[in-house]
């Protein structure tokens, strides 16, 4: 590690960030120059492949921002962390943050791997609760450690190898699987299965059919059944988490436990000090995102001053329901 320098993402080369054309002008839109947003981007996924195309109009609205070929592409506007590289002439949008890799000094493949590392730290600096946010200034500043440039090339020449297999067998898949809902259709909803020529059409409630085959209720061909969520005794507890000594401890150092998940604490949130009854305030999110609970959570919190007799279910940012706290 004695070779790996520390520096900054701005170091790495020319930052860009995307921007969309008026949609209301569709002159602007045509099947030219990729137009790459959050949704075109797949996880684990360095091609990317764009719903929509600019015109070469679009092109000129946009071309301070196009990037070329091998740009290293990052979300940073909700779907923080999702990122592709670019393959040919492309513009993002605005939720996009692009590097133009300085190719005398760095690697552009390597500088994808090595931004892959980043998610988690991108997504802790991230401002922001109804939708995080990671600006142009703190993306360019986060720090990375970069080794020689021949180690670069090593390593990304290693890492692309296997990302080449792995695009490879899913292009395979997604072609066997285009073959079997061309033939499923062929053969289940166009009724052209071998030796339909022979096959008389019928009428149903449905519509014409193969004669022979029938019309039922799913019912009737199958047992049915609708899924139950357990109650949480038969949920396992978290490993090495002794809940009663957690909930000990920040009582004794008079500190608000933050919880969001019931049943275990799971991850834990320390707040310093407040003005509060001391012991567990159980939150209930749906956004799986870890920052995005914690900085609800928080929020929360800092926005309550009357906190005798209630604690906080939340069920999103949102909605916010007080909820009568027990007396024992």
């Amino acid at each position: 590690m004695n070779t790996w320098r520390n520096v900054t993402i701005n170091d790495l080369g020319k930052i860009i960030t995307g921007s969309t054309p008026p949609t209301k002008k569709t002159e602007y839109y045509g099947n030219e120059y990729p137009f790459i947003t959050p949704t075109d981007i797949e996880i684990d996924s360095r091609i990317v492949q764009t719903k929509r195309f600019l015109s070469q109009k679009g092109y000129e609205y946009n071309k301070k921002r196009l990037l070329q070929r091998n740009a290293v592409c990052v979300v940073c506007i909700a779907s923080i962390g999702k990122i592709c590289m670019t393959s040919v002439p492309s513009v993002t949008n605005q939720q996009i943050n692009s590097v133009v890799v300085n190719q005398q000094k760095y690697d552009p493949y390597f500088v994808y791997y090595l931004l892959r590392t980043q998610t988690d730290i991108l997504q802790n600096v991230a401002s922001g609760v109804a939708t995080p946010i990671v600006n142009k200034t703190s993306f360019a500043k986060l720090k990375v450690y970069v080794p020689p440039l021949p180690t670069q090339h090593k390593i990304a020449a290693i890492l692309s190898t296997y990302d080449y297999l792995i695009e490879n067998n899913t292009h395979r898949i997604k072609i066997l699987e285009d073959m079997a809902q061309t033939l499923y259709r062929e053969w289940f909803v166009h009724y052209r299965f071998p030796g339909h020529e022979n096959v008389p059409m019928v009428e149903s409630e449905l519509g014409p059919i193969p004669q022979g085959w029938e019309v039922k209720p799913l019912g009737e061909m199958c047992h049915v059944l609708m899924g139950l969520s357990p109650k949480s005794e038969f949920y396992n507890e978290t490993p090495g988490i002794d809940d009663q000594a957690v909930l000990s401890r920040a009582t004794a150092e008079e500190r608000i436990l933050l919880t969001a998940d019931k049943g275990h604490f799971g991850r834990l949130v320390f707040r310093n000090r407040q003005k509060a009854p001391y012991g567990i305030i159980l939150f209930r999110i749906q956004d799986q995102k870890p920052y995005v609970r914690a900085q609800t959570i928080v929020t929360a919190i800092e926005s309550r001053t009357n906190w005798q007799g209630h604690f906080s279910v939340i069920r999103d940012e949102n909605n916010i329901r007080m909820t009568s706290l027990p007396t024992y």
